[in-house]
């Protein structure tokens, strides 16, 4: 058999395909990489793609500009060598996951941090803390991201926040990029967004957001006992739309808030979290301000659990606040609440409700029970429900309590309180007077401040009965009265019939008579008499009497003897003729 030649542009393609294929399986290779060592470490993190660590090891790596790596801790731990144990420059972007768990990332220098980010970093899981010396474990000047299954933790006092977004400076007389703002080196606006994982600082402040830094915390546990700090300490833009945030120990307050210039505007809003002043923080606040701030910024609540008190002076003094939503053991927040919003305090629970009435009224319903009290302190609320608690206004705002008004005496009503309309009875049903029902205690009131109980058969008003009018009403078969009052037929019976003669007959004239109700008067149609039959006046002497005409008797009687005469005259006319032969 001979050979088939392919023609050389096929071959070229052919070929062209075979390097491609072969190239990409290179660099396939080269992108999924296991390191053990700190030298494979290096090479595997500048060439990009991902790297997963094969043993503990300790180095200082550098992702540079436009490299894309994926770190895979694989359960071991990355210890710094000589400065941060991860750098993320500008325009590089990195991704720290751990597969197995039990991944570590340590800095162990001083100056230097277990994460430094220029560039774009997302921590998806891992470790990270640092030995006893001072500075932060993360740092972020770029564009950060750290999701639930990280930990971010110091157990020795490193004199130092655990986290830092932002900068010391943005006009430093000698430009530093490891502490303040260079235009080329990092970001302008530094963001960190912290989706969940657990921050505990045995330092300062677990969360610091610094000059020019955006800090947005949906979810998370943050935790400081020591220092005069913050558990969480705000300069610039911070939004608060979950976590828990406890203050313990020593440590000053859970939020402080500060501003002092153009790219420290100390704004913070918070929509959601649980902050909590333990019991072992005896001089901790709520909400303070940062040490150095100037007056100015603000603090905006919007909902979320706050237990503990207020440092109302120094909130005054350096920030506006206000509030809108949420749930305090200090009834100081009433203080703060936006003219829109109700206040109320509930004494069962020791909190303070903040929201709109509708909202309000919500919550204690949920919450109160029967016997508890409820202390309006500010704003306008129509409240419904709230069966035997006691209600009472102490702001300005007009309240009622199921329609009664409510002043600083309090007021206890009825919860499911339904108004019932008077009802007049007729004739067979029965109505009712005007009357309040509550479906929670069961209870009938006269008053509508429920203040008059009565009995359910005091509410019923008997039916009257028919009234029954004069006259009679009736057909062939019945007779009934009508009801004068709502025209109903009553005492309806059947007639009792007895003859009446309307005429008399005669002998020669017939009579009438018809059967007429005994009771109602009502008449069938007459029927007909026959007339008797008598002789008249003028035969009045004779022995028989007569009935005008005559009787079948006398008509046979006359006809007879007429009979008896033709005989006896033809017998006598032939015995003639015989006697004349």
């Amino acid at each position: 058999m001979g050979k088939v030649k392919m023609p050389k542009k096929l071959l070229s393609l052919a070929l062209c395909a075979a390097l491609a294929i072969s190239m990409g399986s290179v660099t396939a290779f080269a992108a999924e990489s296991t390191v053990s060592t700190a030298d494979e470490l290096t090479s595997a993190v500048q060439s990009g793609g991902t790297v997963k660590l094969g043993a503990d090891i300790e180095q200082s790596v550098v992702v540079p500009t436009g490299v894309t790596v994926t770190l895979d801790l694989n359960g071991k731990t990355l210890t710094a060598k000589d400065k941060d144990a991860i750098y993320v420059s500008a325009g590089a972007t990195l991704e720290v996951i751990d597969s197995v768990g039990g991944g570590k990332v340590q800095a162990a220098v001083k100056g230097y941090a277990a994460v430094f980010n220029s560039g774009k970093t997302t921590l998806s899981g891992g470790y990270y803390t640092r030995s006893a010396n001072q500075w932060y474990t993360i740092c972020n000047h770029g564009e950060m991201t750290i999701n639930k299954g990280v930990t971010v933790k110091t157990t020795v006092d490193t004199v130092s926040s655990l986290i830092e977004n932002g900068y010391s400076s943005y006009a430093a007389a000698k430009p530093n990029e490891r502490n303040n703002y260079v235009e080329g080196a990092n970001s302008a606006s530094p963001t960190l967004t912290i989706n969940g994982g657990s921050f505990t600082s045995a330092g300062y402040n677990p969360v610091k957001n610094d000059e020019g830094g955006v800090l947005n915390i949906y979810d998370g546990a943050f935790s400081c006992p020591t220092y005069e700090g913050a558990v969480v300490q705000n300069w610039n833009i911070a939004n608060i739309y979950g976590g828990t945030f406890t203050a313990s120990g020593d440590v000053a307050c859970v939020v402080s808030n500060g501003s002092w210039g153009d790219h420290a505007k100390g704004q913070l809003a918070i929509s959601g979290g649980t902050f909590v002043v333990d019991e072992q923080a005896t001089s901790a606040k709520l909400f303070s301000y940062g040490q150095g701030s100037g007056a100015g910024g603000s603090v905006a609540i919007k909902g979320g659990d706050y237990t503990g008190e207020f440092d109302s002076a120094l909130m005054d003094d350096y920030y506006d606040t206000s509030i809108s939503a949420g749930t305090f053991t200090s009834p100081d927040a009433a203080d703060y609440a936006v003219q829109s919003a109700v206040a109320a305090s509930l004494n069962s629970t020791g909190k303070t409700y903040i929201g709109t009435a509708a909202e309000i009224n919500e919550t204690l319903n949920e919450k109160a029970a029967k016997g508890d009290k409820v202390t309006v302190l500010c704003g306008d609320a129509d409240l419904t429900g709230l069966d035997q608690v006691a209600v009472t206004n102490t702001g300005s705002g007009n309240v009622t309590v199921n329609d009664v008004p409510v002043t600083d005496t309090p007021v206890t009503t009825h919860g499911a309180v339904t108004a019932v309309a008077e009802k007049a009875p007729t004739c067979t049903e029965d109505g009712n007077i005007a009357y309040w029902y509550c479906a929670d205690c069961g209870k009938y009131f006269g008053d509508k401040e429920l203040t008059k109980e009565i009995a359910q058969a005091d509410t019923v008003v008997k039916a009257v009965g028919h009234s029954a009018g004069a006259e009679w009403v009736s057909d062939g078969n019945q007779h009934w009265h009508l009801c004068t009052v709502c025209g109903e037929k009553v005492e309806a019976a059947e007639h009792t019939f007895k003859w009446v003669v309307e005429k008399e007959a005669t002998a020669t004239e017939k009579g009438s008579k018809y059967e007429a109700c005994t009771v109602c008067g009502f008449k069938k149609a007459a029927v007909e008499i026959p007339a008797t039959g008598e002789a008249g006046a003028e035969d009045e002497k004779s022995d028989t009497a007569q009935t005008g005409d005559f009787g079948s008797v006398g008509l046979w009687v006359t006809l007879l003897l007429v009979s008896t005469a033709g005989l006896t005259g033809a017998a006598v006319y032939g015995k003639k003729r015989k006697y004349n032969k």
